[in-house]
C-alpha cells in the first residue's frame, strides 16, 4: 500500500484537527507564497540548491451519489517549488479500480457503487485520494443492518431484528441526507457511545445511555446535505450490551465502502481503554473508560483501517485468574453473551495481540504456571494463525509493567512458530500507569498509537 511521504509525521496532528489538504515534501524548508513559477523556471533550478518540492491535494476524499444526477468532478492538485506554485505541472493519475470510476486528465467520472483510490503523481512524489460512490436506499433496508447498506465494525450480531454491540468499539456506520440522525437504543446497564461525523478521526460527542430503551438525536445542526455517521460503543462487554433498534433520518444512502485493510486487536483492560479518561488516584468507572481513546481504535483510525477489537479487563492468555474467561476460549466466540462460534469469514491482514499484563500476576503464583506460560502463548499464536493464515501478527507487551518471564515466554513462543510474519514488540513502549486505577492515560494511548502506526507502515504496508 502506497502512502504519503510525511504521513507518519502528521499522525499526532490528525487526532486533534481535520485538515482539508495534505502535503508531501522532500525538504522541511517551506516558504508559502501565492506567486506562480513556470515549468521552465523550475527546471532551471540547480540540483545543488535542493529546492523544496510539494505535491498538494485540496481534498483527500471524493464522494459521488449514483442517483442519475451525478456529475464529474475535477481533482484539485497543485505543485509548489520553494513555496511558489508551478503553472500547469505535468501530473499523472492512476485509478486502482476502473469499475468504480474513470479519470480523464484530472476529472473523475463515477461508474458504479464502491470505493477506490486514485494515485496522483508528480515525479517521485505521490498523493492518494479516495473515491466513494454511493446510491440512495431506504430506511427499511438500512434498519436491516445488512452490510450492503450500512457498515458494521467488530463482532456484531443480529438478535430479534436488533443490532447487538457487546464488545468494546463495536459499531455501525450509516450515510444519510439532512441535518439530523436519530437512533433508538436499548441498553443493559449504563454505557456510552461515541459519535463520529463525516470521517473525522476524533468523535464529535460521547452520549450516555441509561438502562432501558431511549432515542437520541446523535447529530444536530449539521449543514444540510450528505453526511456519514459512525456510532461506536465506548465501553467493554462487562459494562453491559447495547442494541441498536432503529436509525431515522430524512433520507438514506448506502454507506461508503470500508477500507480493504483489516486489523484485529486482541487484548485486556489496556486495549479496552480502561480508565483512560481518568487521573491517577481515581477508581475506574464507566465514565472514565473509553475504547475510542485507546491505542487500538486510534491505530486503526490513523491507518484508515477497518478493525475488530476482542478485549476484556483482567483476562489472561489461558489462565483463569482475575476472571473466569480466558482469551484462548473467548477468541472463538462472536461474544461471551452468546457463545456462538465466530466464523472468521473475513481474515485479518494484521493481528495485534496485547496480552501478558494479567498473566504476569497469574504465573507469579507458582513455578509450574511460569513454566507453562511459553507453551500457553504458543498455542494461542497457533490458534490466531489458524484463523488468519496470511496475517502479520504483532505481539505487544510492556505498556503497564515489565516481567522478564513474560517477555521471554512471548519470545520463545514466537521463535517456536518459525513464522516470519510474527513480530515481538515487547518492552519497547514507555510504561504508563497515570490514569484511573493505575492504567494508562488517553495521552499515552495516543503516543502508542503513533508508534504502532509507524511500525506497521515501516514493516508491513
Amino acid at each position: 500500500m502506497k502512502k504519503s511521504l510525511i504521513c507518519s509525521i502528521l499522525c499526532l496532528v490528525l487526532f486533534f484537527i481535520s485538515s482539508s489538504c495534505e502535503t508531501v515534501s522532500v525538504n522541511t524548508s517551506i516558504d508559502e507564497t501565492d506567486s506562480a513559477i513556470s515549468i521552465e523556471e523550475y527546471e532551471s533550478v540547480s540540483d545543488s540548491e535542493e529546492p523544496t518540492v510539494e505535491l498538494i491535494v485540496d481534498k483527500q476524499e471524493y464522494l459521488f451519489i449514483m442517483d442519475g444526477k451525478q456529475k464529474p468532478e475535477k481533482i484539485s492538485a497543485t505543485v509548489k517549488v520553494d513555496g511558489k506554485q508551478i503553472d500547469s505541472p505535468n501530473l499523472s493519475y492512476e485509478v486502482k479500480d476502473t469499475d468504480i470510476c474513470e479519470i480523464n486528465e484530472n476529472t473523475i467520472t463515477p461508474k458504479s457503487v464502491g470505493r477506490t483510490d486514485v494515485i496522483i503523481s508528480y515525479g517521485d512524489l505521490e498523493q492518494v485520494v479516495t473515491v466513494f460512490v454511493c446510491e440512495p436506499t431506504t430506511k427499511e433496508l438500512v434498519n436491516s443492518f445488512d452490510e450492503k447498506y450500512v457498515n458494521l465494525y467488530g463482532r456484531t450480531y443480529i438478535s430479534n431484528n436488533n443490532l447487538c454491540l457487546d464488545h468494546v468499539a463495536t459499531g455501525i456506520g450509516v450515510a444519510f441526507e439532512g441535518t439530523e440522525l436519530s437512533v433508538t437504543f436499548e441498553c443493559a446497564g449504563t454505557n456510552y457511545v461515541c459519535i463520529f461525523i463525516d470521517g473525522a478521526q476524533g468523535y464529535l460527542t460521547r452520549i450516555k445511555l441509561e438502562q432501558g430503551v431511549s432515542t437520541h438525536v446523535v447529530t444536530k445542526n449539521l449543514k444540510a446535505g450528505f453526511h456519514t455517521v459512525r456510532i461506536v460503543k465506548s465501553n467493554e462487554i462487562d459494562d453491559g450490551s447495547i442494541k441498536v433498534k432503529e436509525v431515522s433520518a430524512e433520507a438514506f444512502y448506502t454507506a461508503p465502502e470500508k477500507s480493504s485493510l483489516y486489523i484485529e486487536f486482541i487484548g485486556d483492560s489496556i486495549t479496552t481503554g480502561y480508565g483512560a479518561l481518568g487521573d491517577q488516584g481515581m477508581q475506574r468507572t464507566v465514565e472514565n473508560s473509553d475504547g475510542c481513546s485507546a491505542f487500538a481504535y486510534k491505530t486503526a483510525a490513523l491507518l484508515g483501517a477497518d478493525y475488530s477489537i476482542i478485549a476484556k479487563q483482567g483476562i489472561c492468555v489461558k489462565g483463569k485468574f482475575i476472571i473466569r474467561d480466558t482469551m484462548s476460549e473467548i477468541y472463538n466466540y462472536v461474544s461471551t453473551n452468546t457463545k456462538e462460534e465466530y466464523s472468521f469469514e473475513r481474515k485479518a491482514d494484521i493481528v495485534v495481540i496485547n496480552l501478558g499484563t494479567n498473566d504476569s500476576n497469574y504465573i507469579a503464583t507458582s513455578a509450574k504456571l511460569q513454566a507453562e506460560f511459553p507453551n500457553d502463548y504458543y498455542e494461542f499464536l497457533r490458534l490466531v494463525r489458524e484463523k488468519n493464515p496470511d496475517a502479520h501478527i504483532i505481539c505487544l507487551y510492556g505498556l503497564m509493567n515489565l516481567d522478564s518471564k513474560i517477555i521471554d515466554g512471548i519470545a520463545s513462543a514466537a521463535e517456536r512458530m518459525q513464522d516470519d510474519k510474527i513480530y515481538t514488540e515487547c518492552g519497547t513502549y514507555i510504561i504508563n500507569t497515570a490514569g484511573a486505577n493505575g492504567h494508562p492515560t488517553k495521552f499515552a494511548h495516543t503516543q502508542w498509537a503513533i508508534i504502532l502506526t509507524k511500525f506497521i507502515e515501516r514493516n508491513i504496508i
